[in-house]
């Protein structure tokens, strides 16, 4: 990725190097790019005689970036950027008596169904406040449906958008390595007058069924 946006980097055991006596191909606007790697300052303190070697007090200009700062212009450059996160401000947290309500109305849309599912319900903290097992539901699908409501309510939107994201691939993928992402169908935010109140997460058949009953309680709130 390095070697696409044309940057020579020298990092050698303590000291710096200079990659100009190296061959590397030029960047984009055909100019080269001197980048140089302080490994430790305190070591060149110890060391105030590695900067005068004769070949780097010939290279003009030379910049000074951190690792950091290298690798962020290798993302940018391979095209791959992060998503915008969803501006709807959060709210007041959700009450018992609403939070009722919807697993109520979730209850009825998954037994029209036949559909045996846990259905649990955070506020907008993403703070467990009701939760409902309907009878001969799996007992993995309760953490199941915590944890989408709760991906749900953390990051602004409804699971399913993780699930796509993963679906097309590519940069997508890096969403694996995201804290308390789960990228399965299911957890809604709960949305009242622009703001987010909580999320509901649902577990217990398919996806796409899990989705279905969520988006039927929300019909409710």
């Amino acid at each position: 990725m390095l070697g696409r946006l044309g940057l020579g980097v020298g990092f050698q055991a303590g000291r710096t190097l200079c990659m100009e006596c190296r061959p590397r191909p030029p960047n984009s606007s055909g100019r080269r790019i001197h980048v140089i790697l302080i490994a430790s300052q305190s070591w060149q303190n110890r060391n105030p005689h590695t900067l005068r070697e004769p070949h780097m007090l010939t290279h003009r200009p030379l910049l000074r970036w951190s690792l950091s700062t290298v690798l962020l212009l290798a993302l940018m450059g391979s095209g791959l950027s992060l998503s915008a996160q969803d501006l709807t401000p959060y709210g007041a947290p959700i009450t018992l008596d609403r939070a009722r309500t919807l697993i109520a109305a979730a209850e009825v849309e998954a037994k029209k169904q036949n559909w045996p599912v846990v259905i649990a319900i955070v506020d907008s903290g993403g703070h467990l406040v009701a939760l409902a097992r309907m009878d001969n539901t799996q007992l993995g699908s309760v953490e199941v449906a915590i944890q989408k409501a709760t991906c749900s309510v953390l990051f602004r939107r409804p699971t399913k958008v993780f699930e796509d994201g993963l679906v097309a691939g590519g940069a997508n993928n890096r969403v694996l390595k995201a804290p308390g992402v789960l990228p399965i169908e299911g957890g809604v935010p709960i949305v009242v007058d622009g703001r987010i109140i909580g999320a509901i997460g649902v577990s217990g058949v398919k996806p796409t069924e899990d989705g279905q009953v969520a988006q039927a309680a929300l019909l409710a709130k």
